[in-house]
This record gives structure tokens, C-alpha cells and sequence, in this order.
């Protein structure tokens, strides 16, 4: 122990244990909240991927402190604000942050408000990001090929982020447009692909290929806003792989003589929907499934749990890393086509060797499969064949390769140019504007504070895996869904032992009649004649080891040993009850 003395920088010790035989002791006053929060901020980058206990435990072990769970979790909470901002606070500066982005002119930004009366407060309703660079680089050489799709954020305010990508040269997404709205129905899918059109032009969206997973109104917008478009549906199945009608028609018939059901229901939904033979060849693309929507929805998982500005400053700064990066190996990449379409050529190539072509003259072909027998015509001045594959993709099929070939012509000329490196170096070319922090953003002036929607936080703990139908999640543990449970009491399956041991005390119960009637006297103890029901239910009750000498006993002795067991079950039951009661 010391004290002050005085009023000098002078300290007096008074008592000075030298050696001490106590313990360790874990618990510290001096480990407040705010201690905790600073450092969990100056040790973790990722304070949200941290649980309480793990929380306690790198205090415990890096500070010989022991805290509470309640210290923990307010600590991390006092972090996470400080770290990704305060949610209400950042729908406040939402205008300060569109501003700021307006004033480097890095690209199209709008916020709807939502205000049903006058005399309310303006509540945030849909804020619209469309970056200048990427709008220019998918104007620029990708090909008109578009997919939306949308996910949820696990925010206290909950919302959707519904997202815009296209494909670049190489077979990847290309983020284009993003909008946080607070539901997903038919008026924000609406204001969304206006704002979309109003940017990338509304001429040319005739020629545009779109494709979605049926999100809920979007089937009625793109009637309404873009009469004429072609809009692929999210369907896998055989006959949709058919890029022309005659095999279309026969794996038809064979989904028929399966399914007559499904069947009638394909024939229900127009082809150009669903199926390759009918695809236009404008997009030089034959995808109709939906990944790379979902593959850029997994890519922002990280951002979907922070506020609204910190989550859209997350896509921004990723997406203008991204730019930056594949613009660097674009120009120190070797080859004329790029990777992903060379795989896909490559393995065109290896199997036109079964490919046998005749010289029709100029430039026609006819291709005979060397086992088969199937014949295709090729026109190479067209680049077309009578396959369909050649003209809905753009790189040569293994027909097309084959007369390519005869003619002794590198087969890389024919691939179209949306795969190649110029069109890749074109389509990050632009550049995301970099901007300043908050520290140095311009105040809005003349405009109303925004308030953050109005939510209510459901029951439960926030899920942050994404919980889509048709994508793997990787988890820890497995699902249990479809799984068969077994007793491990008596090693049967369909029940477990909780669920063997109720229907047990169930039928306990009412053969004695019920758990809450008194038990009866000697008196009131069933007659003799009664014995072989008494029997049974002592058989019932008291196991298999007993089960074996009920039949031996006299009607009397069954009745005294049903009514004990009757006791017992009845009793056992009631508590049994009583304790899923108080557990619930």
C-alpha cells in the first residue's frame, strides 16, 4: 500500500508484502466496458465474426481477467459502433454521403424517401448505387447479359440488398447497379430497374438478355418496363440443354414417359424462357441458371450485417480493389482468349477428334460423327452450324472445330471477340474514383434528417448464413432435416429415448387413469376377476424383465402389482410433465 505525500510527486510505501501465497485471482474491477471495447478494437479487425465466450477468453488469457458474458457482449457492441458506425446515425448522413460521392462524379446515387404525410418525419425508404466505372465498363465490352437477384441484410432494421451483375470477358460477374430497399415486391423491383434503365439506356434494353429467379413481382415488371425482352428463368433440367428442337423433342419425350405432371407444366412456360434452342444468339450466351448472382450475393456476405453506409462503402472499396487488380493481370496475361473460355474451348477441341467433316465447297461443311453417324452442316463464313452451339455462344463447337481444322485455320480466330483480352482489358479500364472519409464530407444543406425505417426485430437470434434453396451452405455441423433417429436405449429407429420415455409415461398414464387421480386405497383394489387386464398392463409398465413372469401370477398378485406400478408411472409422469413445464 502507498500513498501521495503531500502535495508533491513524492510516494510513501506503508506496507510491503514481500511474498505472497494467495492464488490467481481472475476477477478485476478495473476491467470495465470501455476498457474491453478498446481492446477488442485495437486487437481484431473482425470484431462481428467474435462470440462472447471467445471474447472471454482472449481477456482471460492474454490479461489474466476474468469478465462477465454481460461485459463481454456490451464491449463488442461499443466496438462494432465504433468500428462500422451507429446504424441510425448513418441513415442521418446518408445525404452528407451522397454528396460527397456526387462531388467526385463517381456515379449515379438516389434515396426515396418515404413520407405518407406531410406532418411525419422522413423515413429512408431505397438508396440506388450505380458506379460510374462499372457502367462504363459493362457498356463498354461485356455482353448484354444481365442478372438480378436479391438477398437479405441482418441489420436491426432488416431490408433486402437487390443487386444487378453482368458477365465479363472471362466468364465472371461484373457488379453494376445495387439498391437497399425494406421489402422485395412488385414497386422496388419497379424503381430499381427504372433507375437502371434511365442509366445504362432504355433504347437498347430490347436487345438485352435478362435472367432471374422468379423473385416475387419481378415476372410483372419486366412485362410492364421492358415489353419484348427476353427473360430466362432459373431452370435446370435435361431438355433445356437441348440447343436444337429435334433433341429438345426427344429428352421431351422422355421427361413424359417419367413425369406426364411435369411434363405439363414445362409445356406450360414459353420456351424462349428455358430452353437453348429457342435462346437468341444476340448475347452469345446459353446460361440459364443464376450463379453468378448468387456467387456475388456470397461475396458480400461480410458487408450484409453492417449499417447501410459502411455496407455500400464495403461493395464500393471492393469493387474499386477489383477493378484495380484485374486490370494489372489483364495486361500481363499471355494469351488472345481468356481463361475460363479457353478451358471451355480447349475441351471442344479434345473432342472433335470423332468428328469426321466433307467439303461441300466455299465455306460449308458436313460433319459426321465417326459412331453415331450424325451429320451437322457448318458454315464457317457465318460461323454458324446447324447444332446451334456455335451461334448461341460465340466459340467454335467441336463441328465447327473439325472443318476449322480441315481448312488448316487456327480455331482461336473464330472465338468471338466478348471472350477476348481486349474486350477484358476495355471492361476494366475505368477507374472507381476514390473518395474522403466522413470526417471530411460535405453537410447537406436543405434536407430533411432522415430517419432509419421502421422495423420490427423478429423473434430469435439473427441468422448470418445465407439460407438460399438451391446453394451449398458450409456449416460446422450436419443437417439434421432428413435425418432418422434411433434410440440409443433400444437401438430402434423413428424415435429417440425422450420420445420412447413419454409414450411410455402416456400410456402409463391413462391405463391407470390419469396422473392427476389419486391413487386408490387397498380397498379400492380390482377384484380378482380383473386379473387379466391387470396383467397386461403390469406387463406393459414394468419392462421386458418382468414381462416374462406376469402370466405366472394369480389374478390377485397381478392386481397388487398393477396397482404399484400404477403409482409409480402415474407418479413419474406428473413430474415428468412438470419438468417440460418449467423448462418451457
Amino acid at each position: 500500500m502507498a500513498s501521495k505525500v503531500g502535495g508533491k510527486e513524492t510516494f510513501r510505501v506503508k506496507t510491503l508484502v514481500g511474498r505472497h501465497m494467495c492464488g490467481r485471482v481472475f476477477g478485476n474491477k478495473s476491467a470495465s466496458v470501455n476498457w474491453i471495447a478498446q481492446v477488442l478494437i485495437d486487437r481484431f479487425v473482425n470484431v462481428a465474426s467474435l462470440s462472447v465466450n471467445q471474447i472471454i477468453d482472449d481477456i482471460k488469457k492474454s490479461f489474466s481477467v476474468g469478465i462477465t458474458a454481460w461485459k463481454a457482449g456490451t464491449a463488442k457492441q461499443i466496438a462494432l459502433d465504433s468500428l462500422v458506425g451507429d446504424g441510425d446515425r448513418q441513415y442521418a448522413r446518408l445525404y452528407d454521403y451522397v454528396g460527397e460521392l456526387l462531388r467526385v462524379k463517381c456515379g449515379t446515387f438516389k434515396i426515396k424517401v418515404n413520407q405518407p404525410q406531410p406532418s411525419l418525419p422522413p423515413r429512408f425508404g431505397s438508396f440506388y448505387m450505380c458506379l460510374e466505372g462499372c457502367k462504363q465498363g459493362f457498356l463498354g465490352s461485356c455482353r448484354p447479359f444481365i442478372g438480378v437477384d436479391g438477398c437479405h441484410l441482418k441489420t436491426t432494421y432488416g431490408g433486402q440488398l437487390l443487386v444487378v451483375v453482368g458477365r465479363d470477358p472471362n466468364d465472371q460477374y461484373f457488379p453494376l447497379a445495387f439498391v437497399v430497399v425494406e421489402n422485395e415486391y412488385k414497386e422496388t423491383w419497379r424503381w430499381f430497374l427504372s433507375q437502371l434503365l434511365d442509366d445504362i439506356g432504355s433504347t437498347e434494353c430490347q436487345r438485352w438478355v435478362f435472367i432471374s429467379d422468379q423473385q416475387k413481382g419481378l415476372m410483372t415488371v419486366f412485362d410492364e418496363l421492358m415489353d419484348g425482352v427476353e427473360h430466362r428463368l432459373d431452370l435446370m433440367m435435361g431438355a433445356a440443354k437441348a440447343t436444337y428442337e429435334k433433341e429438345w423433342e426427344k429428352k421431351m419425350g422422355e421427361l413424359k414417359a417419367t413425369n406426364i405432371d411435369a411434363y405439363n407444366w414445362l409445356l406450360g412456360i414459353p420456351t424462349k424462357s428455358w430452353c437453348k434452342h429457342a435462346f437468341s444468339t444476340y448475347c452469345r450466351c446459353d446460361v440459364f441458371i443464376n450463379n453468378l448472382s448468387e456467387s456475388f450475393n456470397s461475396t458480400i456476405l461480410l458487408a450484409r450485417d453492417k449499417p447501410i453506409i459502411t455496407m455500400m462503402e464495403w461493395i464500393r472499396t471492393y469493387i474499386m480493389k477489383r477493378f484495380a487488380t484485374l486490370r494489372e493481370k489483364a495486361m500481363t496475361y499471355p494469351g488472345v482468349v481468356m481463361p475460363k473460355p479457353r478451358k471451355r474451348f480447349d475441351k471442344e477441341i479434345k473432342k472433335s477428334g470423332n468428328w469426321i467433316p466433307t467439303w461441300a465447297g466455299a465455306e460449308n461443311f458436313q460433319v459426321t460423327h465417326d459412331f453415331t453417324m450424325d451429320k451437322f452442316v457448318v458454315d464457317l463464313s457465318n460461323n454458324s452450324c446447324s447444332c446451334y452451339s456455335w451461334d448461341l455462344i460465340g466459340i467454335p463447337y467441336r463441328h465447327a472445330i473439325a472443318a476449322i481444322s480441315y481448312k488448316v485455320q487456327n480455331p482461336e480466330h473464330y472465338v468471338h471477340v466478348y471472350y477476348k483480352k481486349p474486350a477484358y482489358v476495355t471492361c476494366y479500364a475505368p477507374e472507381i474514383v476514390p473518395i474522403n472519409g466522413q470526417q471530411m464530407w460535405p453537410t447537406s444543406e436543405n434536407t430533411p434528417l432522415l430517419l432509419p425505417p421502421i422495423y420490427k426485430t423478429p423473434p430469435g437470434r439473427p441468422k448470418k448464413l445465407r439460407r438460399e434453396a438451391d446453394e451449398p451452405v458450409s456449416h460446422t455441423r450436419l443437417s439434421k432435416k432428413h435425418a432418422i433417429m434411433k434410440s440409443s436405449s433400444c437401438k430402434e429407429f423413428g424415435h429417440n429415448v425422450r420420445s420412447r420415455r413419454r409414450k411410455k409415461n402416456t400410456r402409463g398414464t391413462s391405463s391407470v387413469g390419469g396422473s392427476g387421480s389419486r391413487p386408490r386405497s387397498e380397498a379400492e383394489a380390482p377384484s380378482t376377476s380383473q386379473g387379466p387386464a391387470a396383467r397386461a398392463t403390469s406387463t406393459t409398465h414394468n419392462g421386458s424383465s418382468r414381462g416374462q413372469a406376469g402370466p405366472s401370477l394369480s389374478g390377485a398378485a397381478a392386481a397388487s402389482r398393477s396397482q404399484d406400478a400404477g403409482r409409480t408411472t402415474s407418479g413419474l409422469g406428473a413430474h415428468h410433465l412438470g419438468s417440460q413445464a418449467s423448462t418451457t
